[in-house]
């Protein structure tokens, strides 16, 4: 049937399904009705897609079938139509007659997939229905029912008149072109056509009037946006009407896309003609279709002789089996890539780089297009690179060698695999800088990589760096790490570098240079050795530092230069090498020594070497062969020592061993050499003469044989001896064997040495010392005897001290008493000349006294913390009286700089500086005394003082400078006569400051005068700075004063003040000033000044000047000699402040800020007045004081002094120690002052008793005695007593020591003697007493509040008792300890310490306590209440 379709029918049928197909928009179709005439455009269509017989098939297929809708085959058929594969969209429809039944087929096809809509298969299945009636009416008239079709179809249907007068068109107008209906209709369609169609568009539709058929034609149509779209148009005249029916598509983008199609297929018909690769088309089984100029010629073919070629003709054969699964995937999966070996005509083998695609053709059969690029070359070049990368990768593997990367960017770091091998980690270890720099050892190698990859990130400089790592399996190894940067536009934008293992080489490296150090240093170390090393020609190769030093030539004048043999004398070898004549001369250097050795069979050589000063040195030289590994001789090693000195040695060896012989035989003590096996090479004739031997039997006879009496401990001494000690005996005993004598005997026994390490013998040293030994034991007797007299001396200086500070005690304290009674002036004089003459001899005695304990030893100084200045000035205070009662001036000039206080013993130092003070005063009679202090240097914490003392006295000559430092020595007898003394006094102090670590040194000129000093080290300490209040008020001073240096130290005091000051000499100076208008806060004011006095220039100052005090404050400078005269006249001219010379600056300070307080002017007669006694008082109502002495004179001076000092004391007297002890059993004192010399029982025995007799507190003994004699103190002291106090007894001292011990008491109970009252245990009464004396009021009041706390605080600690609380008991400890102290609760007291000392938590020890502690609180509050309430 397919060959009766008729492509182009005059008929309705046709134009229906024309219709159709523009509804589908689908390219072909057909129609059948009778099933023998078949409509459309097939004819185009390939017969080898569907044949004639399977069209017929289809036909009747559908005459078989009957369906109630008109539904499109598509649905049915799918099955039956697939061999029309080619079609991949296909839709079949029914054209239905008039029972339903199926009258025709209506089919649509298309190449590409184009699904119909629902809404056009509706439509097409009316026009099937519209079909059938027309088959059924050949009626035209009913075409005009198809107003729907007309409606829903995509293209654009028309009706028009034969001039193009549009009557109808439907909505796809609007849709394609944007017109609506009422815009076009009533308008000619060449309004719309462009200008260049109108005139084909014309001559179309006027073919239809000719023929009255069908037309086709294509145009471009204007669009509402004034753009053009093509249009196809099928036009046909319908009969009934000779009206144009026509029907458009917009083929617009189909006709942009076949254009497109054609520039492609140019363009890559251009490409693939000139493609410089292999460009051809195959089919499936690989047979070309076509092959570019370009491939065709690299293969070395035509194109033409490629016609009929396959693949399988230019790849080898050995290669098909490939080429057969190319063929297989490129079928399976439309697309293959890879790599094609080929043959060219010459049989050349060429590589191709191929990516090949399937394509279908028109026909819809299937070919391959294949694009390949010729990489022969780069393919060689890649085998070549992978075998080059093989051999790399293994060069590097066996040398160790790996390599890294690192993306600046990403900061990604990439290592080899040798790498990561080296570092030990595995190969799925990922690097990190931070991580990979760890691995660096730290300290130089981590901070040289670090250091390295800085500067090569920043400036581009590569590294190569030798450093240590610590592997992931912590083994150290060396590596070489290089490094170089990349940088683009100035960034480094990536690193890489390499990384090799050297640690075998670094290993050997170093060992080899510390080798290398080693040998050189051995080699430069041998200092006394010569070494010198040659190769085979003789040339010298190693000349060390030994060889320089020996020699005189450097190694640079040698090495390389010079020959061994300008080195020594062959001739002389010669003469005493006889066997050496028979070389021959061809043997150099080294060599010729070697030759030597094997003839004489010895390889040490004694020759000289010529030095090149030309000086000849006796060698000994040895020799060798250098060989390498491979044992070849490569050169010969000498090594010379210089023996020139050995040589001489053995001469003077054996000269001095004839000399020791001569000496051990000859000398005059006993002197014996024995070998190791004590045999006798060697005696003295002393030795012989000693011991009685005869020389013919002792050399060579055993030292056992000669002294058989040896015992076993002298043996094991010997072989001791002869093991390198040595044995000296000071006294050692020896018996004689033949006469059983015993001798006394020093003895040493040492080693002797055949060298400096081998032992050859001893030596035996002895003397007889018997006689010496008598001399000692009587010289023990004579010590002993002499012990007895300085005991005897000691004891006669004590008594004496005792004998004469008896009487003196009693000459000084009754005068002191006397001088306070009412006396004439005659009286008071006489009086005072004895005082001061008793205070003479009392100086005297003291200074023997101190003078025999310090040269016993028995001196010590007691260090402690005191005020500089106070010290200073007390020593001034001293010696002040004597001072100025001469007419001197004392100075006092103390460093501003100075600190306040020192670490010292100051009674000591005051010692020192009063008696220089007191020298300077005897030794000087008109002028000045300075005493001055100042700092030399400073170190931390500690100063070094100046003490000075300047006099302008007598001075010293000075050939007697240093006798005057002796004890009992002055300058010279007449000076002891005119000044007095014991010429003590500089020795004692020196010897003192010598105990503190220094020295007195002397500066004088005779008739000018000395200047004593001494420099000392002390701990210093600044102190607090004082406040003057008001001095700041003090801007100008007057300083009246004629001495230079008096004027200059105040200025100096006031200026540090930051006061201005005028100096003025003389009164009439000062009266200058004044008058010349000056103004001044105040006048210091000297009393003594030559033509007029103080006093004088102030009366002129108070009438001329200034009247009262409130206008001009005066200070009167003056000596303590003169108080009596001043008070009054101060008075009178209103001198409200006075000071004391030598002035300090604490006193002028103080009287500057109090300028305007008035001073009490009459202190003379206040310190007349007799001060109120004062009252100590116990729980008794009196303080017992118990005198044991036996000098009756003494016990009442004693007595008198205590009465006048205190009221209320009852004083009991003993005349010895034995009725001091009787008393102190009887009365129970509170204080005893005993006498040590006393007869019956001395006072060290009676405190000794006491001692032990004493039950409850302890009694102080105050020790009454000389004192100073050595040792009195310490023998006091060891005997019990507490304190001690010196004779003469002085009221001040008295009072002093009564007051210490008496106050001590008000914190003791009084001592019972056997007493066991209960309260005396409990409770102390004398606590509160001494509070609240006898006011019953107030002891009941505390009495009553102290039962109140000790409830409260018992019940307290049992509660925290129970809960272990520490921290709060200790509190409560502490604070009861403080009540129950001041209370005298004395159990108490005891517990509450104890409560405060717990540490830990013991509950069985903390219950006892506890107990304890709340049972005497219920005593205590029964006694209290008892005695008090």
């Amino acid at each position: 049937m397919l060959s009766n379709i008729i492509s182009d029918p005059i008929s309705h049928f046709s134009d229906l399904a024309s219709v159709a197909k523009s509804i589908s928009g689908l390219e072909y179709f057909f129609l059948t009705t009778n099933g023998t005439e078949v409509y459309g455009n097939m004819p185009v269509l390939s017969t080898d897609i569907l044949s004639e017989a399977e069209f017929d098939s289809v036909l009747s297929n559908f005459s078989e079938k009957t369906f109630q809708n008109n539904l499109a085959f598509d649905t049915f058929l799918t099955s039956d139509f697939s061999y029309l594969t080619p079609y991949k969209t296909f839709y079949t429809f029914a054209v239905q007659n008039d029972s339903d039944g199926v009258s025709g087929l209506l089919g649509l096809l298309d190449k590409d997939e184009k699904p119909l809509q629902d809404s056009q298969i509706e439509a097409i299945g009316q026009l099937c229905s519209q079909i059938g009636k027309l088959h059924k009416e050949r009626s035209c008239t009913e075409l005009q029912n198809f107003s729907e079709i007309f409606e829903l179809s995509e293209d654009l249907i028309c009706i028009c008149s034969l001039d193009g007068n549009l009557e109808n068109v439907n909505p796809s107008f609007e849709r394609v072109l944007g017109w609506k209906s009422k815009e076009i209709l009533g308008k000619l369609l060449y309004d719309f056509v462009h200008e260049k169609d109108k005139r084909y568009t014309k001559t179309k539709l006027g073919s239809l009037l000719k023929d009255a058929s069908r037309t086709g034609f294509t145009h471009r149509l204007l669009t509402a946006t004034n753009e053009f779209k093509t249009i196809e148009w099928i036009a046909t005249v319908v009969p009934t009407t000779g009206k144009v029916s026509a029907i458009g598509r917009d083929i617009t983008e189909q006709l942009d896309k076949q254009q497109k199609l054609l520039q492609s297929e140019k363009k890559f018909k251009l490409f693939f003609e000139n493609s410089q690769g292999l460009m051809c088309t195959h089919d499936l089984a690989g047979k070309f279709i076509s092959v570019n100029e370009s491939g065709a010629k690299i293969l070395g073919y035509t194109k033409t002789e490629l016609d009929g070629y396959s693949l399988y003709d230019i790849v080898p054969k050995n290669r098909h089996i490939y080429l057969d699964q190319y063929l297989q995937l490129i079928q399976k999966q439309g697309f293959a890539k890879g790599q094609m070996l080929t043959l060219g005509k010459d049989r050349s083998e060429r590589t191709w780089m191929f990516s090949n695609v399937v394509q279908e053709d028109d026909t819809g059969g299937f070919y391959v297009i294949g694009n390949a690029v010729d990489i022969t070359e780069q393919h060689a070049l890649e085998k070549d690179l992978l075998r080059t990368k093989s051999i790399l990768e293994q060069t590097n593997k066996v040398a160790k060698v790996g390599g890294w990367e690192m993306d600046m960017a990403t900061n990604k770091l990439e290592w080899t695999s040798i790498t990561k091998e080296i570092h030990e980690v595995d190969e799925s270890f990922v690097p990190e800088v931070s991580l990979a720099i760890s691995f660096y050892k730290p300290g130089e190698s981590r901070k040289k990589i670090e250091n390295a990859f800085k500067i090569n990130t920043t400036t581009g400089e590569p590294y190569d760096l030798e450093l240590e790592i610590t592997t992931a399996k912590g083994r150290d190894i060396w590596v070489r790490a290089i490094g170089n940067a990349v940088f683009k536009d100035g960034v480094c934008t990536r690193l890489y570098g390499t990384f090799q293992d050297i640690d075998e080489y670094k290993k050997s490296e170093i060992a080899l240079a510390e080798s290398k150090k080693l040998l050189d240093d051995v080699l430069n170390a041998a200092s006394d050795l010569c070494i010198i090393a040659t190769n085979l020609n003789g040339i010298i190769t190693v000349f060390n530092k030994g060889a320089e030093s020996l020699l005189g030539y450097t190694a640079a004048e040698m090495i390389g230069k010079q020959n061994p043999e300008m080195l020594y004398i062959r001739h002389e070898i010669e003469s005493h090498e006889p066997a050496v004549k028979v070389f021959e001369n061809d043997l150099i250097g080294f060599e010729y020594f070697l030759e030597i050795s094997k003839k004489n069979s010895s390889a040490k050589h004694e020759l000289s070497f010529v030095s090149k000063t030309g000086n000849k040195l006796d060698v000994s030289l040895i020799v060798s062969l250098i060989t390498d590994p491979q044992g070849e001789i490569i050169g010969f090693l000498g090594v010379a020592t210089d023996i020139t000195n050995q040589k001489e040695m053995e001469v003077a060896l054996s000269i001095e061993r004839a000399r020791l012989l001569a000496f051990i035989e000859h000398t005059p003590a006993a002197v014996a050499m024995l070998d190791n096996d004590m045999k006798y090479l060697a005696v003295s004739q002393k030795w012989i003469e000693d011991y009685k031997f005869k020389t013919n039997d002792l050399i060579g006879a055993s030292h056992y044989q000669m002294f058989p009496n040896l015992d076993e401990e002298r043996k094991a001494r010997h072989k001791e001896i002869l093991k390198g000690k040595i044995v000296r005996r000071e006294e050692d005993i020896f018996i004689d064997s033949q006469t059983d004598e015993q001798h006394f005997i020093t003895m040493e026994m040492r080693p002797w040495y055949r060298s400096e390490a081998e032992i050859g013998g001893m030596m035996i040293f002895t003397q007889d010392i018997s006689g010496m030994i008598a001399q000692r034991e009587e010289l023990k007797t004579a010590k002993i005897h002499a012990d007895e007299a300085n005991l005897a001396k000691s004891e006669f200086l004590a008594n004496m001290s005792h004998e004469i500070r008896t009487p003196l005690n009693g000459v000084i304290g009754f005068t002191d008493l006397v001088l306070k009674t009412k006396l004439d002036e005659i009286q008071q004089q006489y009086l005072k000349i004895v005082s001061q003459s008793a205070g003479a001899l009392l100086n005297i005695i003291n200074d023997i006294l101190d003078f025999s304990k310090i040269e016993a030893g028995k001196f010590e100084l007691d260090i402690d913390k005191c005020d500089l200045y106070e010290m200073t000035c007390q020593a001034t205070d001293i010696t002040t009286y004597q001072i100025q009662s001469k007419n001197l001036e004392m100075l006092l000039n103390l460093s501003p700089e100075l600190s306040r206080f020192v670490w010292a013993d100051d009674i000591r130092l005051k010692q020192v500086i009063t008696n220089l003070l007191g020298n300077a005063a005897k030794f000087t009679e008109r002028g000045e005394i300075e005493l001055k202090v100042e700092i030399l240097e400073e170190e931390a914490k500690k100063c070094m003082f100046r003490f000075s003392i300047r006099d302008t006295g007598i001075g010293i000559q000075a050939d007697k400078q240093d006798k005057i430092f002796e004890a009992f020595a002055q300058e010279d007898s007449s000076t002891t006569k005119k000044y007095g003394g014991t010429g003590l006094g500089l020795t004692i102090s020196n010897k003192l400051l010598r105990m503190m670590g220094s020295r007195l040194e002397l500066l004088s000129e005779a008739g000018k005068g000395s200047t004593f000093y001494f420099d000392i080290w002390l701990e210093c300490e600044k102190g607090d700075a004082i406040e003057w209040k008001e001095i700041d008020a003090v801007k100008n001073v007057l300083i009246v004063d004629d001495n230079d240096n008096n004027r200059n130290f105040l200025r100096d005091m006031l200026n540090l003040k930051g006061i201005n000051t005028d100096l003025a000499k003389s009164g009439f100076e000062a009266l200058q000033y004044l008058a010349e208008g000056r103004l001044y806060d105040a006048v210091l004011m000297d009393y003594h000044m030559p033509f007029m006095d103080g006093l004088e220039t102030i009366d002129k100052i108070r009438k001329s000047f200034f009247e009262s005090h409130e206008s001009l404050p005066i200070l009167l400078l003056h000596s303590s000699a003169d108080d009596n005269t001043l008070i009054t006249s101060s008075k009178s001219l209103q001198v409200n402040r006075r000071l004391v010379k030598p002035i300090k600056m604490p006193d002028l300070y103080d009287a500057l800020s109090k300028l305007h307080i008035k001073q009490d002017v009459e202190t003379n007669v206040a310190a007349n007045k007799k001060e109120p006694k004062a009252v100590i008082r116990t729980d008794t109502g009196k303080v017992k004081i118990l005198i044991v002495e036996d000098n009756e004179v003494n016990r009442f001076l004693t007595r008198s002094l205590i009465s006048n000092m205190l009221d209320g004391i009852e004083i009991i007297e003993a005349n010895n120690g034995k009725d001091g002890l009787e008393c102190f059993i009887k009365h129970a004192p509170n204080l005893i002052l005993m006498d040590v010399q006393m007869p019956l029982m001395n006072g060290l025995q009676a405190t000794k008793a006491i001692r032990e007799l004493e039950k409850g507190k302890h009694t102080p003994i105050i020790a009454v005695t000389a004192g100073n004699v050595s040792g009195e103190r310490e023998k006091c002291l060891e005997a019990g007593m507490d304190d001690f106090i010196t004779k003469p007894i002085f009221q001040g001292a008295l009072e002093l020591v009564i007051n210490k011990w008496i106050g001590k008491l008000a914190d003791d109970k009084p001592t019972t003697i056997e007493s066991d009252a209960e309260g005396d245990e409990h409770f102390d009464s004398s606590r509160l007493s001494m509070y609240y004396g006898e006011n019953k009021e107030k002891l009941a009041k505390i009495a009553s509040l102290t039962i109140m706390q000790l409830e409260k605080v018992a019940e307290q600690l049992k509660e925290l008792a129970k809960i272990g609380d520490i921290e709060n008991i200790k509190l409560l400890g502490h604070k009861i300890y403080g009540t129950s102290s001041s209370a005298g609760l004395m159990l108490l007291q005891k517990y509450s310490s104890k409560l405060e000392a717990i540490t830990q938590v013991d509950f069985l020890m903390l219950n006892e306590l506890t107990n304890d502690f709340i049972n005497e609180v219920s005593i205590l509050k029964k006694i209290l209440t008892e005695k008090y309430l």
